[in-house]
């Protein structure tokens, strides 16, 4: 084996070595818990982060903040270079000091995010091999930077579930997040039934909101009292500027009675599959009801759903599984639901449509493994790690065949440049060798002769 073929196989070695020989850290961080909070320049921001040491053994981490609003930060439990220690299995709360850039300086506005950054700082004692594959966790945090100009955001609607017969009340809740004060916003409502038709709109006075203001809009007397039992939703929407599109918000209420809705279901069934199909059920009763019982044929099979219990105006979901077959005829599968159940001694029974639609299965896709960023550098790195001992080795190998190429020409060379004498000279003198073997042969067999004679 040539020196080069030891290299490379040596090498080959090494990189086996490296593949089975890493270490992966791993650490947790609960992200901090804390109101919605306004932007302020001259403030400083306090956060809580919870981190947790899942290895097995203690270690250091650092900490970042990162983001265009950031200026400085500090922590109390980091040294100057913003790292902290963390024993095996540690929890630790981390106290971080945030204060973000003055405004004139910021490119991003409105809500506005920016991470928290915690890092593993690998101890070489307890690292397993060449290579340290560490964790890094970003948790997000968000802040409400004033937008240039004007701008009223109708942060939040509220209302109340009640029984038929009665009115209803609406809180409506405004804030300014631009930088102008805004004069004479108007508000209004538009309250419209499950199958999304327009059935009450309500206008209010014009409100005037200061920067940084929140007004609250009460209204205790929403005229609900000649809708029936059922779901309701209402959309509020605040004109600011005429020249801009309102703001939204928006809720819901239930108008109590004797009833149980079907508000959403699987439609799309895959042919030749066993499908799971969910069903979400909502009570408009405002006291519990139990032992709810539902179902529907299908192509001449009953498909009966898990018993249903119900708190006051409670929800509950469920599901089925319904094998098609692969002979299914594409297209629409309609049926009606049967809902029975029990009210006040009372049995009721409800029947709603159900529209399904049977599809073809779609081309299975290529499950994708995940992977932290840190495992795909390494993944990476091997890959290149392994494209160079290929070039090496075919470097080698080509160098090592050019060599054996260069001596078989030059040995070849110097055969041609070799001197050869002429045919008829070597002749001349083969046959004057021949007569001189001869004349020895025959002075020698003389030389025999006279021996003989004598003796």
């Amino acid at each position: 084996m040539t020196k080069q073929k030891q290299t490379v196989f040596i090498l080959l070695f090494i990189f086996i070595l490296l593949l089975t020989s890493t270490s992966i850290k791993a650490i947790g961080v609960s992200p901090p818990s804390f109101s919605e909070q306004d932007y302020d320049a001259l403030k400083t921001y306090d956060y809580t982060l919870s981190v947790h040491n899942n290895e097995g053994h203690p270690h250091y981490a650092k900490l970042g903040v990162e983001g265009d609003l950031i200026k400085s930060f500090t922590c109390d439990e980091c040294d100057s270079e913003n790292r902290f220690f963390l024993e095996t299995d540690e929890w630790k709360h981390i106290h971080v000091h945030v204060k973000f850039k003055p405004y004139d300086e910021l490119s991003s506005f409105g809500q506005t995010t920016f991470k928290f950054r915690v890092a593993e700082i690998p101890d070489p004692r307890f690292v397993q091999g060449m290579f340290a594959i560490t964790t890094t966790v970003l948790v997000r945090a968000h802040i409400n930077v004033p937008i240039p100009g004007l701008y009223v955001d109708a942060i939040s609607v509220s209302s109340a579930n009640i029984n038929k017969g009665f009115n209803n009340t609406l809180t409506i809740k405004l804030k300014n997040k631009g930088v102008l004060d805004a004069n004479g916003v108007t508000t209004k409502a538009i309250v419209t039934d499950i199958n999304g038709n327009k059935v009450l709109e309500k206008n209010y006075p014009p409100k005037d909101v200061l920067v940084g203001e929140t007004v609250t809009i009460q209204d205790d007397n929403l005229e609900t009292d000649k809708l029936e039992s059922g779901l309701y939703h209402v959309n509020v929407y605040a004109t600011y500027d005429p020249d801009k599109k309102p703001s939204h918000a928006e809720t819901k209420f239930f108008i109590g009675g004797a009833d149980i809705l079907l508000t959403n279901y699987t439609q799309e069934l895959v042919r030749g599959k066993i499908n799971k199909v969910d069903f979400n059920f909502q009570s408009i009763y405002p006291l519990p009801v139990n032992r709810v019982q539902a179902s529907f044929p299908l192509e001449g099979e009953n498909m009966p759903l898990p018993s249903l219990n119900f708190g006051p105006f409670g929800a509950t979901k469920t599901n089925i599984y319904i094998d098609v077959p692969k002979n299914q005829t594409l297209g629409d599968l309609n049926t009606t639901m049967t809902i029975d159940y029990i009210f006040d001694g009372q049995e009721e029974t409800r029947t709603t449509p159900l529209h399904f639609e049977v599809v073809k299965p779609k081309p299975v896709a290529k499950a994708e493994t995940k992977t932290t960023k840190s495992m795909k550098i390494y993944i990476t790195s091997m890959i290149i790690f392994v494209v160079l001992i290929i070039l090496l080795l075919l470097f080698l190998l080509l160098k090592d065949k050019k060599k054996k190429t260069k001596e078989t020409t030059k040995s070849d060379s110097e055969e041609i440049r070799k001197p050869k004498k002429p045919q008829a000279k070597q002749q001349k003198e083969n046959q004057k060798k021949e007569t001189k073997d001869k004349k020895n042969d025959s002075k020698n067999n003389s030389q025999e002769n006279e021996f003989d004679w004598t003796k």
